[in-house]
Parts: structure tokens; sequence; C-alpha cells
């Protein structure tokens, strides 16, 4: 089969400045997240989305304003919105963005506290209207002693988290530097997504679509998980939080096992979470949900535009074979790199063809997702927030979705973390599935029992 990026390269990616105010088709993904709040569908009536809270000490939040609506403005899909009949749209124009200000001068620190905890209960999980600009949202709480701290609601809609991490950096150069001239972008998202849907006429596609149907057919579903209760009786998702990290040492160890076992430290990764989930599922086959960010280079400025590029793909785990981890990572990533060949026909529609030709509702099958957010290129991994940033609270939330283990590169170490759907698990068993997976990973990265 032709490679997916290679065909790519040879289609010309053409641009269209005249017509990038006019609406433009959802990717299958973007569908995914849309239809997904429905409060119809079982753990909807939620948004794909994420929230942090940053610490910056000091911050002169005029100049903070100033930088975020020049970015409104560099990056169109700031002011996107997702119309009524499905389809996106980058407005011309938009109002000027004001962040809100909560000013606590000489409050007490419980009363600041209260404050954060307040705006953490509401913006966490939040559900933006899509057809109503802006589909974020930034609160300020500035204390008294010169501290704030800004309060980042974004919904995935429009930006992934390789997006993110471009508007950390752009936000970063431009308050260093507000007279900074970034240099202007020639793509656009709309561009991308218009010359990729094209594809789907061509004989590749057709070929990738017939063997994703054929693996359709003997595709398992999600883990067997212990479930304190059944998905549909839970009638607003609420996501809560486990984390765990590898300090530098830990994560340059962990690389140095990947490497010597031949797999990259997302397939070892990987192979860890769905051996935890090996160890409590009831079924010893199931499907993990893997995120890709991957952006095919049809164009110099394709790295540099915001937008959700987010694809996924569906990885088999065969938990009944007696193998060491190593070589369970090994066969993980082959049947990975299998699956990726193919990857011109996206997971979502997999689902969707796993839902006609077993007669259940796809989104409902492959609940347990992986998302990795680990480059080959160092210059992808850093976040570059501005100097004297700090992330002290984090949180996302993904439709249909009961766990995403999402795993980062953190100051140099590694920080892994569960997203998890609230009450769907006991809180015993989700303490105890996680301690699992902290244990795994420092024992992978001590090389302890460890066999190739």
């Amino acid at each position: 089969m032709q490679n997916h990026d290679t065909l790519l390269r040879r289609e010309l990616l053409t641009t269209d400045p005249q017509r990038q105010h006019e609406p433009f088709p959802l990717t299958d993904v973007q569908e995914a997240y849309w239809v997904g709040r429905q409060l119809a569908l079982d753990l909807g009536n939620v948004a794909s989305h994420t929230y942090q809270e940053v610490e910056w000490p000091g911050v002169n939040l005029d100049r903070f304003t100033t930088a975020v609506n020049r970015l409104i403005q560099r990056h169109g899909m700031l002011r996107a919105v997702v119309r009524r009949d499905a389809r996106q749209q980058v407005l011309p124009s938009v109002p000027w963005y004001e962040p809100a200000v909560i000013d606590l001068p000489g409050a007490q620190p419980q009363a600041v506290n209260e404050t954060i905890e307040a705006l953490r209960q509401r913006m966490s999980r939040q559900v933006f209207t899509p057809e109503r600009w802006p589909l974020f949202e930034i609160c300020a709480v500035r204390s008294g002693d010169g501290g704030t701290r800004l309060h980042v609601s974004f919904d995935l809609l429009i930006a992934d988290a390789w997006s993110l991490r471009i508007l950390g950096r752009d936000i970063a150069r431009l308050y260093s530097d507000p007279d900074a001239n970034l240099p202007p972008l020639e793509v656009s998202f709309r561009d991308y997504v218009l010359s990729v849907r094209a594809l789907r006429a061509t004989a590749a596609h057709a070929e990738a679509r017939a063997y994703w149907r054929e693996r359709a057919g003997t595709l398992p579903g999600g883990p067997d998980l212990p479930l304190a209760c059944h998905p549909a009786s839970i009638a607003k998702p609420r996501f809560v939080r486990r984390s765990g990290r590898l300090d530098a040492a830990e994560w340059a160890a962990l690389r140095a096992t990947a490497s010597r076992a031949r797999v990259t430290p997302s397939g070892l990764l990987l192979a860890a979470f769905a051996d935890v989930l090996g160890r409590w599922s009831a079924t010893p086959r199931f499907v993990v949900t893997v995120t890709l960010f991957h952006r095919i280079p049809v164009h110099a400025h394709v790295d540099e535009i915001v937008g959700d590029f987010t694809s996924l793909v569906l990885v088999e785990v065969d938990y009944s074979h007696r193998e060491s981890l190593l070589a369970r990572a090994r066969r993980v990533q082959e049947r990975l790199w299998q699956d990726l060949d193919h990857r011109m026909v996206s997971g979502v529609e997999v689902l969707r063809e796993i839902g006609r030709t077993k007669g259940r509702l796809a989104r409902e099958s492959i609940p347990v997702v992986f998302t990795s957010t680990l480059f080959d290129d160092p210059s992808r991994a850093r976040n570059m927030p501005a100097p004297g940033t700090e992330i002290v609270y984090g949180i996302s939330q993904t439709p249909q979705v009961w766990i995403d283990h999402q795993v980062s590169e953190d100051t140099g170490g590694l920080a892994f973390s569960w997203d998890v759907v609230e009450g769907l698990f006991t809180s015993d068993v989700l303490d105890e599935m996680f301690a699992d997976q902290d244990r795994l990973l420092h024992r992978l990265a001590a090389s302890e029992g460890v066999q190739s």
C-alpha cells in the first residue's frame, strides 16, 4: 500500500486565502466530539475539554491581554465556531478579548483558595456552546501578595494538544517582546482539512477502508473493567485525575529500557498501560484507543498552525499470551505500525464500522484511551511556557470515555495521569488500578525484574 504521508506529499495542498472564512467540514474526530456532547448518549452531556491553572507571579495583565489578542488574530481557529449544520467556520473578525480579572487585595489565604476552588468547579467542566465565540475562557485571580493565577479553559474542538503547545510558545514570545513580528502563516487549518478530505476519492483510501472493514469484524471491545455502575446511569460525567511522575533520571532509564527492547518510549508506556488493564479486565483480548497528533507534512507551516489534527487508531491487545512485558510491547508496537500504514481511514470510521457489523453503538465500545504527547523532536516536546510560570492544576474530559491515560515530558521527567469519570469506579478500585500503573512504571525505570 502506498504510504499515507508519501501520497499526500505528492498531492498539492491548495491554499485558498480568499475563502478562508467560508464554512468547511469537521474532521472525523471533531465530529465525534461535537456529537458526543449530546445528552442522549451514554457518558455524553460533556465536552472534549481541557483546563489548566497557571501561576504567574508578577504578570502584567494588560501586556498579557494584548498578547492574547495578537494570538487570536494570528491563529484563525481561535476565532472559530461550529455551526448547527455540523460545519466549522473561522470568523473574519471578533471583539477584543478581555480576560476576567478577580482582584483580592488583602484577602486571607482561605478566601483566595475559596475563590480559586469556585472558579475551578465552574471552568474545569465547561461545555461551551459550539456556535458561539469564543470556545475558550481565561480568568485571572490576583492576590495582594503579587501572585496571579491564570485559569484557562479550552474546548478541544478548535485545538489539539500540539496546538496548545504552539499557543504556549507564542504567548511567551509575544509577552516578552510585544513588538515581535511572528512570521506569517501561509496555510490555514481549512486548507489542510480540505486537502486531506480530497484523498477519500483515491485508491489508497479504498484499500485502507477494505483493511479496516476486515479488521472491524474481528476486533474485540474495550477492556471489561470492574465498574461500580452502568455508564448510562451517569447523567452528567465529572472527571477526576490521578497523577504520577518519574524524575529525569528515572525517565532516562525507562527510555534506555525501551531502546534495548527495540520499542519507542510511547510504545513501552502503551504496553505498560495495557498490562495494567489486562490484570483488571475480565477479558484478556481488548482494544485501547490511541490518540495521535499526526500532522502530515504537506506544507512547511503545517507544524505551526492551530487546529484539531487529532486522529485515533484502535490497538488490539491480547493478554492471554504468556510473555514478558517487553515482548508484549514489541508485539503491540508491531500491530500499531501495521495499523498506522492504513491510517487514511480514521479510528472514528472504524468505530462506525464496528457499530454496523456488530450491532452496538461504536462510541461505547472502546472507552479507554492512551494519549501520548511525546515527540521524537525534542523541540516539540517542550511546552515553552513564559519564564517563571508553573502549571499547578490540570484536568481534561472527553465524551464517551471512561479512562484517558496521558503521558508527557515535564521539566526533564515524565508526567503521567489518568482522567477518569467520577463514580464509574469505586475510589478504592481506581486507587488500586492507578497504583499498579505507578509501581509498574517505576519498576521499568529501575529495570527490576524486566525481561526481554
